[in-house]
This record gives C-alpha cells, structure tokens and sequence, in this order.
C-alpha cells in the first residue's frame, strides 16, 4: 500500500493517473513521442503498447503525462483499479 498523494484527472467516465506509476507498477518504460503524440510502453520482454492524445488514451498536463485507466487496464488485463470519492486504489493480480 501506498498512503500518499497521486494526481488523477477524471473527465466524464475517463480517469487518468501518471504514466511513470502505471508503467512502473508492470515493470516497464514509458517514452514520449511529441512529433506525434503518442506515449509507448516498453515492457520487460520488449513488447510495445501505445497511447495517444488524439484517442484520448493519454493526456499531458504540466508536462507530466497520464494514462486513461480502462484502456490501460484493457491493454495490461493484470492490473485491477477502483476510483471512488477521490480515492484510487490500484494492484497488480
């Protein structure tokens, strides 16, 4: 468990966390790509999954990026989440 603070952006259904936390949480690398928007995943077998501005699978506020949690959860099946009155709860099955 982790008892600190982690900015999630909600918009209508979307829920966005960081992509650092969610990339770190499956033990891969996160890569941005401006020239298209795009944000890839890089995973420990070299696999590659993708995100974009455009599909409103990734957002970029602050210069941090986020990632929409039911694309992320449908493209890494292993990761379960809940939000609910401002609380996110994440894990790894």
């Amino acid at each position: 468990a982790f008892p600190g603070y982690i900015d999630v952006l909600q918009s209508g259904k979307q829920v966005y966390a960081p992509s650092r936390l969610l990339s770190s949480l499956i033990q891969a690398t996160p890569a941005w790509t401006p020239s298209n928007g795009k944000l890839t995943i890089t995973d420990h077998l070299g696999k590659q999954t993708g995100f974009t501005l455009a599909a409103k699978t990734a957002k970029i506020v602050d210069g941090e990026s986020y990632l929409e949690l039911h694309e992320f959860q449908k493209k890494f099946p292993k990761l379960t989440w809940s939000y609910k009155q401002g609380l996110l709860n994440l894990s790894i099955n």
